[in-house]
């Protein structure tokens, strides 16, 4: 009677690879690797997830609680943002992530001194701040919305869009790149909020009262011209800035203050934002 393998064919090969692995396992020592690993999931979650450090110590009500209250305050601090109240919002929510997290990392700790733990606080509501909730603020979010301030109320601005398709008389958002000094007037870098009065190709003739953008008249700015035309240049618009909390200067100087005005209300359209949204949750956003 003919021998008769018991593997399939492809047996060999397979148990030669399957050894190999156990070899690189023994070698690499992966036991200790993976139990070093199932030590430090629970930290990590712990530190970006709100509430995780109670629920990996199974007190399922606190952790609860925290995630309730967290998600409460993330909304306060979207409804109010801009606001102090929404400053106040995320200074808790951080507060109930960072105590969550302590609870944890003082718990696997097993540090009993009272400076160790506060030690373990102070580090852990420092990294909190650099590595999760600043970069949220100032990175992630600010490439969809924008919180700007008009004439003492917040203003929502949606990021992004087609500068192309904006129209005579819209609302947008828009930069002011690096810091001007004008004899004595200094503009600082910062963000308008402001209509568009003129569109490249457009000709604005200037009067004494009024301005005029086609057949449209309106009535004149503060430091506009008082005569003659000008003609907007392509890629550009014309917007006529308030630059009282951007500028500093001497209630003299009107008459260089009316150049530095002439000079920024050229805004390159490269220097677009986006558009103030309608309505913020119930909050009808008025700008006139």
């Amino acid at each position: 009677m003919a021998d008769v393998s018991f593997y399939p064919p492809r047996a060999p090969r397979v148990r030669f690879f399957r050894e190999l692995w156990y070899r690189l396992r023994r070698l690499i020592k992966a036991e200790k690797v993976e139990a070093g690993y199932y030590r430090i999931q629970p930290s990590v979650l712990a530190f970006l997830v709100p509430g995780y450090g109670f629920l990996a110590a199974r007190r399922r009500f606190y952790a609860g609680a925290i995630v309730l209250g967290w998600l409460t305050l993330a909304l306060v601090f979207l409804i109010r943002m801009g606001y102090p109240e929404g400053n106040v919002a995320m200074g808790l929510m951080i507060s109930l992530h960072a105590s969550s997290a302590v609870f944890l990392f003082v718990r696997t700790s097993c540090a009993e001194d009272l400076s160790q733990r506060l030690g373990i606080a102070l580090l852990v509501l420092g990294g909190l701040m650099v590595f999760l909730y600043l970069p949220l603020i100032y990175l992630v979010l600010p490439r969809f919305l924008i919180p700007l301030d008009y004439e003492g109320k917040v203003v929502i601005v949606r990021v992004g869009g087609n500068p192309a398709q904006v129209r005579r008389g819209e609302w947008v958002a828009y930069r002011t790149l690096g810091t001007y000094n004008y004899g004595g007037i200094r503009v600082f870098e910062g963000h308008g909020l402001e209509q568009v009065l003129a569109l490249p190709g457009d000709t604005i003739h200037f009067h004494k009262t009024h301005f005029e953008v086609g057949q449209a008249s309106y009535p004149r700015r503060p430091y506009m011209p008082e005569q003659g035309e000008w003609q907007v240049e392509p890629d550009c618009w014309i917007i006529w800035p308030r630059l009282e909390r951007r500028a500093n200067y001497a209630p003299n100087m009107d008459g260089t203050i009316g150049v530095v005005w002439r000079d920024l209300a050229h805004v390159p359209r490269g220097n677009f934002i986006g558009r103030p949204m309608k309505h913020w949750f119930w909050r009808k956003q008025q700008l006139l």
